[in-house]
């Protein structure tokens, strides 16, 4: 009840002096000289310069959070600004980065002896997540099981399953995928098996063969699918049988599989002469 009271008694104060701020301003700023406006200005002057004060307190605080308000307004556009700026920066170097693939895969392309076309890696074959792709090209455009599939570096693999505007890859890293290979240096040739990740193994080499750690192993042409002369990989390592009959050679393929965002896709090939000399992923 106490506290009411004094709560009470506090607001008719506040009313008191807020009326009394008033008409003293209204006197301050009348032209009359009015009989009581003197003695009455210089009685309450104090409360009037306690009141102005506050005043001028409010209108600073009032003043400074409109300030903050715009500021913090204005650092808002500056940090949507910049993250447009940012998204706009990594389109451009996406595009960028694009170009020199695509100019690549096109310089590639006028090296070749077949006939070729372009395919972007949209997905990842959910039966085969770790060594199937899929394209975006399908029948429509030309493609067909069994037809051979390169990067600017190399062998990828070859068309599985054929859709109207869709392909299934088997990559050369498939246990499933074997390829004809020739040892570049020694002429050998041998089974290139996939092993799973980046690795393929070439089996049967013959016991005698020289075959070494760096050495290119490149499609030998035998299997009549793979032209001969595509680079498949580099030996890392050699083993020899148990039984002594046969060699084999661990290898590294020479495409980054996981990397991979566009495609050739040889649709007509045509034979091409397997010499020493290698440029980009094919021997020419």
């Amino acid at each position: 009840m106490r506290y009411y009271i004094d709560n009470r008694s506090k607001r008719k104060a506040f009313l008191f002096i807020l009326i009394l701020s008033l008409i003293l301003i209204l006197f301050h700023h009348s032209g009359k000289d009015v009989l009581i406006k003197r003695p009455f200005i210089r009685f309450f002057s104090p409360v009037l310069s306690y009141v102005s004060l506050f005043v001028q307190e409010v209108e600073e605080t009032f003043s400074a959070l409109i300030h903050f308000y715009s500021l913090k307004k204005e650092n808002k556009r500056l940090e949507n600004t910049i993250a447009e700026l940012k998204r706009q920066l990594m389109e451009n170097q996406e595009i960028r980065l694009e170009n020199i693939r695509l100019h690549g895969l096109f310089h590639f392309k006028s090296k070749l002896n077949f006939s070729v076309t372009a395919a972007r890696i949209v997905g990842q074959d959910p039966s085969n997540w770790y060594n199937g792709i899929i394209v975006d090209k399908g029948n429509r455009h030309g493609i067909e099981p069994d037809q051979v599939v390169l990067s600017l570096n190399g062998v990828v693999g070859k068309v599985m399953e054929v859709y109207k505007n869709n392909a299934k890859i088997m990559l050369l890293s498939d246990k499933n995928s074997q390829i004809g290979g020739l040892v570049l240096r020694t002429r050998d040739i041998g089974v290139l098996q996939g092993k799973g990740g980046q690795t393929c193994v070439l089996d049967y080499l013959p016991r005698a063969s020289d075959v070494k750690p760096t050495d290119m192993i490149i499609s030998s042409g035998l299997d009549n699918r793979f032209p001969k002369g595509l680079l498949l990989g580099e030996v890392t390592a050699v083993y020899s049988e148990k039984s002594g009959l046969y060699k084999y050679a661990e290898v590294k393929s020479s495409v980054e599989f996981d990397k991979l965002e566009e495609v050739l896709i040889i649709i007509n090939k045509n034979k091409a002469s397997g010499t020493r000399k290698f440029e980009h992923g094919v021997a020419s």
